[in-house]
């Protein structure tokens, strides 16, 4: 997994950081999984106010 800082930098209301820690919370899920649900999961997290350009690539090895 790959990303930029928009994703673990995105910040709640109450400027809390969405932080590596969950990030990696969801990667117990397959790689298509992770991929479409990270994006939804941290705007919920910012109240849909997300601030920064957000880059994510998952990589899968079979």
């Amino acid at each position: 997994m790959l990303y930029t800082d928009g994703i673990t930098e995105a910040q709640a209301p109450d400027g809390e950081l969405y932080g590596e820690e969950r990030l990696r919370a969801g990667s117990t899920l397959d790689a298509p999984a992770l991929l479409a649900s990270t994006p939804t999961v941290t705007a919920e997290f910012c109240a849909g106010e997300w601030q920064d350009d957000a880059t994510l690539m998952v990589l899968a090895v079979s």
